[in-house]
């Protein structure tokens, strides 16, 4: 809670900036869609917490269970099955998209590179957009893609 400013929570010692109470429930409802999210917390409540402070808490616990009731299901562990596989080849590599039956969300997969040390122990998709896709398709590589690898070679 002391990341949401004072004038939202009207907690005694709050930060005059900070989140507001639209952008921190935001937050919590993506922590509650994301398949990934298995614990949600709210911390440094103010034992002396208003009444406006204990309402955003309210509001942000409410946000996080109607997230977690949107959630897909879809971490895509098994990209055999329920998804359609695109394979783009550009420059010297061949760029492989996965898109969503259920939803339409799309993943690249970043290669796992035996031969450097790198941080992957195993092939890893990255969340990505349509956009992402036809750039490959155009013959650019994605930025996302880029960093990601550029990171992971490291």
């Amino acid at each position: 809670m002391a990341v949401v400013k004072a004038g939202d929570t009207a907690f005694a010692k709050a930060n005059p900036n900070g989140l507001n109470g639209k952008q921190i429930c935001s937050l919590s409802r993506y922590a509650g869609i994301s398949d990934r999210t298995q614990v949600f917390g709210i911390f440094e409540i103010p034992i002396d917490a208003s009444l406006t402070g204990s309402q955003l808490i309210a509001e942000m616990i409410w946000y996080f269970i109607e997230g977690y009731n949107y959630r897909a299901g879809e971490h895509p562990v098994n990209v055999e099955s329920g998804y359609l596989k695109y394979r783009v080849p550009i420059e010297d590599e061949v760029l492989t998209f996965y898109k969503s039956n259920k939803t339409g969300r799309w993943w690249i997969e970043l290669p796992f590179l035996s031969n450097v040390n790198n941080k992957l122990k195993q092939q890893t998709l990255l969340p990505c957009t349509r956009k992402d896709y036809e750039l490959a398709c155009d013959q650019n590589l994605p930025e996302r893609w880029l960093k990601a690898r550029r990171k992971n070679e490291v």
